[in-house]
């Protein structure tokens, strides 16, 4: 997720305390490297803003705090990100949906 369509849906709180969100964790491999990534589940604690970039402080299913950026968030609440910004009228990059036009009846 783009760090400014992270801070929009914070503002909005789409994204609060106790939102669930599925990121990806660096994983070790067999040669005790953090070369892959796993998808795992997390409840978000706290949005952290600093300078471009958006951080969520949140706690894994092992009850462990973990720091995500915002580039690794997948799901929240189980939909995609890019739907959830299609229905709060925002694109993927965080910017507002031009408004819809009636039609001519």
């Amino acid at each position: 997720m783009n760090a400014k369509l992270a801070r929009a849906l914070v503002q909005r709180g789409v994204i609060r305390q106790g939102t669930i969100i599925e990121a990806y964790q660096s994983a070790r491999g067999l040669s005790c490297v953090c070369d892959s990534h796993k998808l795992m589940t997390f409840a978000v604690v706290a949005a952290k803003a600093a300078n471009d970039a958006v951080a969520f402080e949140t706690i894994g299913t092992d009850q462990v705090r973990y720091r995500i950026p915002s580039e690794f968030v997948q799901t929240l609440d189980g939909m995609m990100v890019k739907r959830v910004a299609a229905s709060h009228r925002l694109t993927e990059d965080g910017n507002e949906l031009a408004p819809r036009r009636k039609k001519d009846a």
